[in-house]
């Protein structure tokens, strides 16, 4: 693919692709690109479904027993709740297994879930920072070879004509 004449383990000055290897390269990045913002939606999304657990846990621990309060089931559908036990609640260890655990536990738990997930997400950030970069210098030196390749292309219909 590239083509590299280097000293045992030293860096090359200069790397030789062809153009063709360079729009193949462009369109890679292009790929790696999309599949960073999905990623990065993806994170989005668990960090604020483990903060709106959160804030149901704070409105959860600051309502008194016996007090009324509004659950979300999902999709938009909510069902009236009396507060029983505001110093345990049930959490999911996977998708079918559920456990009873202190409030406080649980979070501790979603507060690390949204640091870890708040590191993930900006490295993503980075990851996707340092790819766009690298498209808009591909891009720069595309649009260069192109021009040269139009102007070339003229200048020879100049001297046949």
């Amino acid at each position: 693919m590239a083509e590299a004449k280097t000293a045992k383990g030293i860096a090359p000055d200069r790397v030789t692709i062809s153009f063709n290897q360079l729009l193949q390269q462009f369109e890679e990045e292009r790929h790696k690109l999309s599949g960073y913002d999905q990623r990065r939606a993806n994170v989005q999304g668990v960090i604020n479904e483990a903060q709106a657990a959160l804030a149901a846990l704070d409105a959860v621990e600051k309502a008194g027993r016996g007090e009324k309060i509004l659950v979300p089931l999902g999709s938009g559908v909510y069902v009236d709740a009396i507060v029983d036990d505001v110093k345990t609640v049930k959490s999911a260890l996977t998708a079918d297994v559920i456990t009873e655990t202190s409030l406080a536990d649980a979070k501790k738990a979603l507060n690390k879930r949204v640091e870890e997930f708040t590191k993930s997400f900006n490295k993503l950030v980075g990851h996707e920072q340092h790819t766009l970069k690298n498209l808009q210098n591909m891009e720069q030196v595309i649009r260069r070879i192109s021009q040269r390749r139009q102007a070339g292309g003229q200048a020879q219909a100049k001297g046949t004509a």
